[in-house]
């Protein structure tokens, strides 16, 4: 039994030549990708400034709360677009792939 590796895989895209441009993603893939890691910053920068409060001595229980309920905001958002794209993903037909 002969072993198969990725090269002898038919269905395996090329590999592109070293320094190729890498396709642009369409700008619906772009819209979204921003849209998605917006709420991603903003929950990273909350933790972060939370942390940083408490590395200071200065994490009063309010104001960490207050990180906290922004951090609970965003994740809403982030999970209202996750949905939202696979709601339209589910209802879109596959798209053709060429030969």
């Amino acid at each position: 039994m002969q072993e198969r590796t990725l090269i002898d895989d038919p269905g395996r895209a090329p590999a592109r030549e070293p320094g190729a441009a890498v396709p642009a993603a369409p700008p619906s893939l772009s819209r979204l990708t921003h849209d998605l890691n917006q709420p991603l910053s903003a929950i990273n920068n909350y933790a972060q400034a939370g942390i940083q409060l408490i590395d200071n001595g200065m994490g009063d229980l309010p104001r960490l709360k207050q990180l906290l309920e922004k951090i609970a905001a965003q994740c809403g958002r982030a999970t209202a677009l996750s949905q939202e794209i696979g709601k339209t993903g589910a209802a879109s037909p596959p798209a053709a792939q060429k030969s």
